[in-house]
Order: structure tokens, then sequence, then C-alpha cells
């Protein structure tokens, strides 16, 4: 898919080893970038799942404010999946 290169053309001195150093991690975070930015689009693809997700972090939230045992909010979140 993407390449640094086919290693015929190599660095030779310290300036070419330092360029190259700081190309690939320019190239690399560029990469990272577009690859988040595609996981990103296909996450909000799905709103009812998002919206979904929005409602069960304000129900997590809420119920560890108030203290709920551990048990029954798992329970409570397991019925909200059911009924989604």
């Amino acid at each position: 898919l993407t390449s640094i290169g086919y290693g015929d053309i190599l660095p030779v001195t310290r300036a070419e080893y330092w360029a190259c150093n700081c190309w690939m991690m320019a190239s690399s975070l560029v990469w990272a970038y577009i690859i988040g930015c595609i996981c990103s689009l296909v996450h909000s693809l799905d709103q009812e799942q998002l919206a979904f997700d929005e409602k069960l972090d304000a129900f997590n939230l809420v119920s560890r404010d108030h203290g709920m045992p551990l048990r029954v909010r798992y329970r409570a979140r397991e019925y909200l999946r059911a009924s989604m």
C-alpha cells in the first residue's frame, strides 16, 4: 500500500540521513491523520449508534455520580442494550 522506497537509493551523508528521517516522520504523521479521518467518518455514518452511545455515556455518568452499585449499573446497561 505505502512504502518508504525500494532501497535502491540510500542516504550517504549525515544531512541526508536527517532529511530522510524527518521526511519519514512527517509522512507517517500525515498518513496517521488520514487514517484517523477515515475512521471518524465511518464511525459517524451510523447515527442511531452514535445517539445510543451518547445516551449510554450520560447514563454511565449519572449512575456513577449517584453511587449506583456496579451490579445494578451493569444490569441497567444490559437492559438499555437489549431495548435498543
